[in-house]
């Protein structure tokens, strides 16, 4: 029994140290990514999002954060491009993802960034 735990602790141990090399390996050129700021900071995109302009002045989009919140991001990209957000017009999004690791790789969290209107 004794000999099954050591093993499988040396596994354990193992697999910890192969899964932080693997985070922290360069992804450039793959995925879709615009670029990276560190190896702790990727950056995902550009993405395209069809919004409403009806969307765009809900509630959730005037009172949401914008860095965590496409809807909310959106429609202050169209504010700043046209001063107003028309409710019968459709407009197009480009927006990156941004994640960042935590210094293990244990954890990430994610946010919006770069958000501009095209039309």
């Amino acid at each position: 029994m004794k000999k099954l735990l050591k093993i499988l602790i040396v596994f354990c141990a193992f697999l910890m140290v192969f899964s932080s090399g693997s985070v922290f390996s360069s992804y450039l050129g793959k995925d879709n990514m615009a670029h990276a700021y560190s190896p702790n900071v990727q950056i995902h995109g550009p993405f395209y999002t069809n919004f409403k302009g009806t969307t765009l002045n809900s509630r959730v989009a005037k009172y949401s954060p914008a860095s965590l919140n496409l809807q909310a991001a959106a429609g202050k990209a169209v504010l700043s491009k046209y001063g107003k957000i028309s409710s019968t017009k459709t407009y197009k999004i480009k927006w990156y993802q941004k994640i960042t690791y935590s210094a293990y790789g244990l954890s990430y969290n994610g946010s919006i960034t770069n958000v501009s209107c095209i039309n």
